[in-house]
């Protein structure tokens, strides 16, 4: 099967996966509404001190003096010990020439026996300046026990833990980024114009990390629909290695998964009949997936020490809508991204693209084709596994 044939079979199972991606988060907005605003938005200080109290008395805590001066269920706590354990620069030249993608499965799997092969073709032969990396399950495993166990070893612990393979591929794509710098892409991505030419590395810029608005629901049935307003994606994105719009991202997973562990929940996920009470469930998305990947990166933003916006193109396209969506009490918001039809930069540091930069031919208009540079063809294999 030849790359275009490859394209419209994805492009066809394109309607369908959208609806199932709205159904899926229809399903898991409700059951985790509540649970999301008691651990994320509105956390009960109270409990989660208890939960401090009963980590501080397990084993790993006292016998390892790396656990130390950590609390899993503060986010800047985490934050900071990440920063401190790999201290940020920028790298000369620009993001390192890194390509990841990932394949997990119990046994290591030969890269011509991995499945979308037109796809990671496309990687390869668009940039053939850049180290393309299939990895393992395996060899993230390794990456990140060495890198954390003693260094911040909460981070470990969490990866450590997971119950799905979709938890372990989510975490695993921003520690292996952290760790290594470069660019994300899921298996069943194809990049259309090679990385070169992306926006970032055209202008006179030092821009470290890029990512891209996943969806901008303007309706007052958001909600229902998804976890977050306007939500990043993270089946492709690009960072340098140590970036702190990374750590926040890493600090937000790890709070969210020691809730869940502290609460009892993780047997939930490993059990085949789902497990105790769905309604105590939360969903990928909110857990590891672009909802707390939205969060980190609002976070980091809204915590810089200066905040230095330049937009593209202040058009856009939805100016002559009413905007709907929440309140909040950041000074950056879901607002400041809705209708994108250029990328905005942050402190000369973070790019975000409009919808079409990393799903060119899923939202593709004409107009926007100057800031394309891959599609998402949505095979979404994980589905199988959360239903």
């Amino acid at each position: 099967m030849d790359s275009s044939s490859s394209a419209l079979k994805g492009n066809k199972n394109g309607l369908l996966v959208a609806t199932l991606l709205v159904l899926t988060a229809l399903i898991s907005s409700f059951s985790t509404r509540a649970y999301i605003t008691k651990s994320a938005g509105t956390p009960d200080l109270s409990q989660e001190y208890l939960y401090f109290q009963r980590y501080q008395q397990t084993d790993r805590y006292k016998q390892n003096p790396k656990y130390l001066d950590s609390n899993p269920f503060d986010i800047d706590t985490t934050y900071h010990r990440l920063i401190k354990a790999f201290p940020y620069t920028k790298t000369p030249g620009g993001i390192p020439k890194n390509i990841f993608q990932m394949w997990i499965s119990p046994e290591p799997v030969p890269e011509n026996d991995l499945p979308y092969p037109d796809f990671r073709k496309t990687w390869k032969e668009q940039n053939p300046d850049h180290n393309y990396t299939v990895l393992s399950w395996e060899a993230v495993r390794d990456a990140a026990k060495e890198a954390f166990e003693t260094t911040v070893p909460e981070v470990w612990e969490v990866l450590e833990s997971m119950p799905l393979v979709i938890l372990r591929s989510d975490f695993s794509r921003y520690l292996m980024l952290y760790l290594n710098g470069g660019v994300w892409a899921d298996l069943d991505t194809g990049c259309d114009r090679p990385i070169s030419k992306w926006f970032h590395n055209t202008i006179d810029s030092d821009i470290r990390f890029v990512g891209s608005v996943e969806h901008d629901l303007n309706s007052e049935r958001w909600p229902s629909l998804t976890s977050r307003r306007l939500q990043f994606e993270n089946w492709a994105f690009t960072s340098d290695n140590f970036h702190p719009a990374l750590a926040m991202v890493i600090a937000h997973v790890v709070r969210m998964h020691f809730i869940i562990m502290y609460e009892g929940h993780l047997d939930m996920y490993t059990k085949e009949d789902g497990g105790g009470n769905s309604c105590h469930k939360i969903s990928v998305i909110d857990w590891t997936g672009p909802g707390i990947f939205s969060d980190g990166i609002y976070r980091y933003m809204n915590t810089a020490e200066k905040r230095v916006f330049q937009d593209m193109d202040f058009d856009r396209y939805n100016s002559d809508e009413t905007l709907v969506g929440p309140g909040t009490g950041e000074k950056i918001n879901w607002r400041g991204f809705s209708g994108l039809v250029a990328p905005v930069v942050f402190n000369n540091d973070v790019c975000i693209l409009p919808k079409s930069g990393f799903r060119c031919k899923n939202d593709f208009d004409e107009s926007l084709e100057e800031y394309c540079y891959l599609t998402h063809y949505f095979s979404h294999s994980w589905f199988k596994e959360v239903d």
